[in-house]
Parts: structure tokens; C-alpha cells; sequence
């Protein structure tokens, strides 16, 4: 009796035992996923608090590092992302590790060298960066090896860029070729390329072959910088207008979601936004990124909901890494990132200071992403990121923040502004919107091109970063907001039925 009583004393503490270690088990979880939230939200020091002295997991560990690195705290971002490769060299967090520490235009060696001998020779970011610190030597074996890592990609374009501002036109081309075999670069990374190597080809005397190149573009990319570029190459383009006037887009169709979820896209043909974000967003595993189809969902329900900040950046995000959307995807994904927003009160502005009303939204779009109550640290509000002072000037009265975030007020002072700049340059597309983000000063002491140089150049010759970068998106932004919607496929469904596209087979997925 006693033996039998024994036997279940002990099975009943063993049940308790297990129930407790299963309970402590799903704490630790939840404290880790707590932590890699809160560093996801910028806060690497409550993130690390909220562990309580655990050890972190490998993800738990990245998104720390990173959010310490993020905020100015490098060496101690750096020595958690080193500590993580070191620990879990094959886990695919001490991937991503590696490629962050390998990010900057002059990484750190030592810090390389302190990686796993395994995991620096086989990640491509590792080896990008090498080729950096040795001024390109090395680049085309590293392209060979890599040729589909969007890390090589962005080699790639920093050693042409830096070999076509030095007119060095036989090594722009031996950097920008690619094996006919591979598929083509993500659409606005493709067209960059297509259409520098093309003038590469001019340059050298090859005009047939750099034509030929230019076609190419023209008929994959849609209407952008780089197609605009190849047809003025090729005396096809109209010249750029600032104050050609349009008429109002009418309103576009409904579109199918074609998410995953079958709930989700219910509610979206319901017209229950709210409910198919919520919907969508409590099906996501956040130790998994979605795949490329469920990221065009997200980022058209975030539109939907008027979260255009955050939408429009994963949409932008999406189209520099998406190898092979299929015609529904791609026309979706081009028609996401052209929001008709605040289109009445930049319709009047527009034609009250005569500026064209794409131009007002693609200077929105890049400034603000459609968020009126966004402030740079610079101190720029608004829609249009208009300064005090210089919105002051354009009312003729001083202006609180509050009147500045007002949509209608921002976009008129920023229609006024541009009319302005416009004057100034005579009608200089370039120099009127480069002059929007640096402010005229800046650009009237920029040196003049060579009257022989290709015009490209010198937007790649703005001496600063932002500026340069800036200019091309918002004249990118104004020819897609000018140009029709491509017929990329048969019009799609507008009733029960919703269009399934392929779910991205054989996409890989970068990791957060």
C-alpha cells in the first residue's frame, strides 16, 4: 500500500513538475517575443530589461543588436551581432548579422575578421564588403559567385557609379553585363541598369547595341527616370514640363486582394478595411516574414487604412527585391505606390499657381509619403515638408505647426513654393526640384556640366546624397503619376471571384 501510495506521490509531483516547466517554457517564449517587439520598436534597453537576465535567442539577439546599432549605440550593437555569429553561425539570424555588420561603404575588417571563418566565406554580404575595403579589386569573381544577392546588386551599382563619374566606360559595362541565362533584377533596379550600360555601350562606339538596350527597357519598365532617360538617348522623349497641365484622375477600379487568406479577402471585397487588416495581421507569425504576394497585401491594407507612411515604404521595399511578379502582381504593385490622395486640394493648387498636379504628388509622395502630420528633424512639416519660414514667406504671415499639418494649407504653400523655384530656373525640372530639397543657394553653387556631357552625369555629380536620390525619385514619381496604367494583363475581377496569382514559388525571403 505504502508503495502504491509512493508511486503516485511521485507521478503526481512528475505531472506538476511538467506543467510547471511547460508554464515557465511558454514565459520564457513570451518574454523573448516581448523583447524582440520592443527592439523591433527602437527600444534596445527595455528589451533587454524585459529579459531579466535569460539568455537570448539567436532572433531575440539580432533585433537588439540591431536596434542599439540603429540608435547610435554601434559598438554595442556590434558586439551583440558578432557575440550572435559566433554562437549560432549556422542559424540563419547570424546571416542577416553578418550582412548588417557588413553594411557600411567602409565596414570595419577587424569586426569581419572576427566572424566564423564559414560564415565569412560563404555570405555574399561578407564578401561585398572585401571587395569595398580593396577599392573593387575582386568584384567581378564576387558578381560571378553572387549574382542573385540583392547585397551584390548594390556592389554592383556603387563601383559602376563610381567608374561612370569617372568616364571609365569599358569597366561600366564589364560591372553592369549579366549572363543572359539570369533572370532579370527587381523592375526599378533592372531599368537603372539597363540603361547605363546602354550609355556605356554609346560612349565606347557600340550605338546599334546600346539602342538595342534601350528598347529593351523602354518596353519592360514602366513609365519612370530611367525609361524617360533611354528614350532622350534614343530623341523619342517629350522634354519634362513642370507646369504642363492634366486633368483630375477619375477614380480606379476595385481590385481583388488575392491574399492567402480567404477571410481576408471576404472582408477587402466587403469594403471592411479595418476588419481585413485586423484580420490579416493576426494570421502573420512574426518569426516569419510573409512571402512577396502576402507583402503586396500588406502593403495595400496599410493604404487602405490610411497608414500611407508605412505602406507606401513596404511597398518601395517590395519592388526593389521581387524578381518575378506576374502580370497581376506587377500591375498591382505599380498602381499601389501611385495613391490618389488628397487629389481635390492639389487639383486646385495646381491649377491655381499653374504646376502640374503629378508634380504636387510626386513631390508628396517622396517628402512625406501622403502623411500629413509627419515632421522631419530637420524641422520640416506637412505633406510637402514645407520649413516655417519659408511657408511663412509663401502666406505672407506666420504659421503655427498646427495650420502647417492642415493638408490643403500644406499643399498650396508648397504649389507656391514650387512656382517660385520654377521661375527661378526658367523651367529647369532638374535644378527647380533639386533646389525643393537643398534650397537654391545650395544648387547655384553646384559647377555647371561640360557642355559635351551626357546630362545623367550631372544629376549623379549632385554633390549631395539625400539631393541626388531625391531628384530622380520625385521626377520617377512624376512620369508614373503622368503615365497611363500599363495593360500588364486582362482587366481584373470585380465580383466574387478573386484572381489568384501564384504565391511567389521559389522566392526566398530575406530575413527582418
Amino acid at each position: 500500500h505504502l508503495s502504491r501510495l509512493g508511486r503516485g506521490i511521485l507521478l503526481a509531483l512528475g505531472g506538476l513538475a511538467r506543467r510547471l516547466a511547460h508554464r515557465l517554457h511558454r514565459a520564457s517564449l513570451h518574454r523573448q517575443q516581448l523583447a524582440r517587439g520592443l527592439a523591433l520598436l527602437g527600444d534596445g534597453d527595455s528589451a533587454q530589461q524585459c529579459l531579466q537576465g535569460a539568455a537570448m535567442e539567436p532572433d531575440t539577439q539580432l533585433a537588439i543588436g540591431r536596434s542599439l546599432s540603429s540608435a547610435g549605440r554601434e559598438e554595442e550593437g556590434t558586439e551583440l551581432l558578432v557575440s550572435l555569429a559566433r554562437q549560432h553561425p549556422d542559424h540563419p539570424a547570424s546571416a542577416v548579422a553578418a550582412r548588417l555588420l557588413s553594411e557600411p561603404l567602409r565596414p570595419d575588417p577587424a569586426v569581419l575578421d572576427a566572424l566564423p571563418d564559414d560564415l565569412q566565406r560563404n555570405s555574399a554580404s561578407v564578401a561585398a564588403a572585401r571587395v569595398r575595403l580593396a577599392d573593387g579589386t575582386g568584384a567581378l569573381e564576387v558578381m560571378n559567385r553572387w549574382p542573385d544577392d540583392p547585397d551584390i546588386w548594390q556592389l554592383q551599382w556603387d563601383l559602376a557609379r563610381n567608374a561612370l563619374l569617372k568616364q571609365r566606360w569599358g569597366r561600366v559595362q564589364a560591372l553592369l553585363e549579366r549572363d543572359p541565362g539570369l533572370r532579370p533584377l527587381p523592375g526599378p533596379l533592372e531599368a537603372r541598369r539597363l540603361f547605363w550600360l546602354g550609355l556605356s555601350l554609346e560612349k565606347q562606339g557600340e550605338v546599334k547595341a546600346a539602342e538595342r538596350v534601350w528598347r529593351r527597357l523602354i518596353a519592360t519598365a514602366p513609365p519612370g527616370y530611367y525609361s524617360w532617360r533611354a528614350k532622350d538617348r534614343l530623341k523619342e522623349a517629350p522634354p519634362l514640363n513642370l507646369r504642363q497641365q492634366s486633368e483630375t484622375p477619375a477614380s480606379r477600379p476595385w481590385t481583388a486582394l488575392n491574399s492567402a487568406n480567404p477571410l481576408v479577402n471576404t472582408l477587402w471585397r466587403l469594403g471592411l478595411t479595418e476588419q481585413a487588416w485586423d484580420a490579416w495581421r493576426s494570421q502573420q507569425d512574426p518569426r516569419k516574414p510573409p512571402s512577396r504576394q502576402e507583402q503586396l497585401v500588406e502593403g495595400r491594407l496599410r493604404l487602405a487604412i490610411g497608414d500611407s507612411w508605412t505602406g507606401l515604404d513596404r511597398l518601395w521595399r517590395l519592388s526593389l527585391r521581387w524578381r518575378s511578379p506576374d502580370c497581376i502582381q506587377k500591375r498591382e504593385l505599380l498602381r499601389s505606390q501611385k495613391p490618389l490622395l488628397f487629389i481635390d486640394a492639389m487639383a486646385a493648387a495646381a491649377n491655381s499657381h499653374q504646376v502640374r498636379l503629378e508634380l504636387l504628388q510626386a513631390i508628396s509622395k517622396q517628402e512625406s509619403r501622403f502623411a500629413p502630420g509627419v515632421t522631419s528633424p530637420a524641422g520640416a512639416i506637412g505633406l510637402m515638408q514645407l520649413m516655417p519660414a519659408t511657408a511663412a514667406e509663401m502666406a505672407a504671415e506666420p504659421l503655427t505647426e498646427e495650420m502647417l499639418k492642415e493638408p490643403e494649407r500644406n499643399i498650396r504653400l508648397g504649389a507656391a513654393y514650387l512656382d517660385q523655384l520654377i521661375d527661378l530656373w526658367n523651367g529647369d525640372p532638374f535644378r527647380s526640384i533639386a533646389s525643393y530639397n537643398a534650397g537654391p543657394g545650395a544648387v547655384a553653387s553646384w559647377p555647371e556640366p561640360p557642355a559635351d556631357e551626357d546630362p545623367a552625369l550631372w544629376v549623379e555629380r549632385i554633390p549631395y546624397p539625400e539631393t541626388r536620390y531625391y531628384t530622380k525619385k520625385v521626377i520617377d514619381n512624376l512620369l508614373g503619376y503622368s503615365g497611363a496604367d500599363q495593360n500588364l494583363c486582362e482587366p481584373a475581377g470585380s465580383g466574387i471571384r478573386q484572381e489568384m496569382a501564384d504565391p511567389d514559388a521559389g522566392e526566398h525571403h530575406e530575413g527582418q
